[in-house]
């Protein structure tokens, strides 16, 4: 297995791939690669370009002929986090009276408690971290999760 350094420093402009499965729909999309930058490559599609961003490089697999790029992976709290959304601050009669009046003073006591504990994942990315409110497990950037791009690189 091979680096995200690596893989920046092998592809090139002119760099040739085949796009073998998008999302889990195999596919058969022969790609070159016109425009490279240390974060991302573009490859030509008619007089536009389509841009493929790398990801965080624990989410990259690369073996010099083939990239594979994952999703975050799903895994169930730590005692910690749990902890931190198990003592946000609750207040029913608050509650109310902000959905009546169009208020959102629960909002920004909830908000101050996870910035409080450097847990803003609760909202958004942190920290290669984001909670999942639907299923209450947390999003983690250092494992892998599904496979999303799979290339064959065709000439180098």
């Amino acid at each position: 297995m091979k680096t995200l350094a690596q893989l920046q420093r092998d592809v090139k402009v002119g760099t040739k791939m085949t796009l073998l499965e998008r999302f889990g729909t195999k596919m058969n999309d022969p790609k070159e690669v016109c425009h490279v930058q240390g974060n991302a490559i573009a490859f030509a599609k008619g007089d536009k370009k389509s841009w493929l961003s790398w990801p965080q490089a624990s989410l990259i697999e690369y073996t010099g002929s083939e990239i594979k790029i994952y999703s975050a992976g799903l895994r169930d709290l730590s005692a910690e986090e749990q902890r931190i959304i198990d003592t946000r601050p609750v207040d029913a009669k608050q509650s109310m009276i902000d959905i009546m009046s169009d208020g959102s003073t629960m909002f920004w006591k909830c908000k101050r408690h996870f910035k409080d504990h450097d847990a803003m994942w609760y909202y958004n990315w942190h920290k290669g971290l984001k909670y999942d409110s639907r299923t209450g497990r947390m999003y983690d950037k250092s494992i892998k999760g599904q496979l999303e791009l799979h290339y064959r690189i065709e000439e180098l």
